[in-house]
């Protein structure tokens, strides 16, 4: 995760402001992915998960 954050950072030459701004929603795409890629390998159930919580949650 770290490296992705680290490649896109160095693809865009901007302000740290506008560095922060992209960097936190590519950060929360990268973790999601990867939380999701390694879901599907160890099948610890976090889609599940997520279903019920959004299930309660629209209750």
């Amino acid at each position: 995760m770290f490296g992705g954050i680290w490649y896109a950072q160095r693809l865009v030459d901007v302000s740290p402001l506008v560095e922060l701004v992209l960097t936190v929603p590519t950060g929360a795409v990268i973790y999601t992915v990867s939380v999701l890629l390694l879901d599907q390998l160890f099948s610890w159930g976090i889609k599940r998960d997520l279903r019920h919580v959004v299930a309660e949650v629209q209750s």
